[in-house]
């Protein structure tokens, strides 16, 4: 089920690209916000293709002894991590702090995903600053 909806996202995607571009050669003035759905197109794929690399890894596995070991990933409860907007620099360090212990140390997000979350995680000017970075793992 995630395969198919791993494929129909990016179906759709194709589908929205083409149709922009179709609508930017009748109408220059669009102000679609192109970079914000294709942002948020690559996090939702990344979370995707994540999520099915759990699943493999979680999948029944047979030892060479005949044992059969099923390894369960656990997850803990979600955490409300403040939105940093930069309007009170007493809440910078206190955000960063929490969203470094849970986002920036958390192996298993890739530097994107970990990009991803700090857009969700920022606001006003503090988004301002990193909103244009290109979505790569060199920008986060």
């Amino acid at each position: 089920m995630l395969l198919a909806r791993r494929e129909k996202l990016i179906s759709n995607y194709t589908d929205y690209e083409n149709t922009t571009l179709k609508i930017s050669l009748v109408d220059e003035s669009d102000e679609d916000d192109v970079a914000g759905v294709e942002e948020k197109y690559f996090c939702m794929l990344s979370k995707i293709d994540d999520r099915l690399k759990e699943l493999r890894k979680s999948e029944v596995t047979k030892e060479s002894e005949g044992h059969v070991a099923i390894r369960v990933n656990s997850q803990l409860p979600t955490l409300d991590i403040p939105r940093f907007d930069s309007k009170d620099s007493t809440k910078y360090k206190p955000s960063m702090d929490i969203f470094k212990a849970v986002v920036d140390n958390y192996l298993k997000l890739s530097n994107i995903e970990k990009l991803c979350y700090l857009h969700k995680y920022l606001a006003g000017e503090a988004l301002a600053v990193i909103i244009n970075l290109p979505l790569i793992n060199e920008s986060y």
